[in-house]
Order: C-alpha cells, then sequence, then structure tokens
C-alpha cells in the first residue's frame, strides 16, 4: 500500500467513493444547475464544507458533502407565500 503520509491511497480512494468523487467550483454549477459566480457565493456562506485539496490549482471539495450541505440548507426555507 502507498501511502499519502496522511492516509493511505486505498482509504483515499474509499472516502472519494463515499463522497461520490471532487468536484471544482464549475463541477459544482454544473451540478446545481448554477453559474460559477454563484458557487463563489455559496463557497463562503457559514459551514460550507472547506475544500479538501487544490487540482491544478483549483479548489476542489467532497461532492457528497457540497451536496450535503445544499440540501440542508434548502430544505430550511420556508415556501413563498402563493398569491391568492
Amino acid at each position: 500500500m502507498i501511502s499519502t503520509g496522511m492516509i493511505t491511497v486505498d482509504d483515499a480512494r474509499v472516502a472519494l467513493a463515499t463522497w461520490d468523487g471532487l468536484g471544482s467550483q464549475a463541477d459544482l454549477a454544473a451540478r446545481w444547475g448554477v453559474t460559477r459566480q454563484r458557487v463563489w457565493q455559496l463557497v463562503r456562506e457559514a459551514g460550507f464544507p472547506a475544500p479538501v485539496g487544490r487540482v491544478n490549482g483549483q479548489a476542489v471539495w467532497l461532492v457528497g458533502e457540497a451536496d450535503d450541505w445544499r440540501k440542508d440548507r434548502t430544505s430550511h426555507r420556508t415556501e413563498a407565500p402563493t398569491a391568492v
């Protein structure tokens, strides 16, 4: 087994599979149907998961962790009253 210094490569593979892989700001935008600028705003909100690293100079997040944060955030919103 190859070691990365903090966790083994095998452990990293399991973590990535569990959390649906890594996603950049552009990946999250495409996944959520929003602009990259909107993701930029969201990642600065309190509670948004910290990036787990950088790939080619870009921050990357565990996709499942970001999805869970977004789902939790949107589930707390109340429906706007409908016009009668």
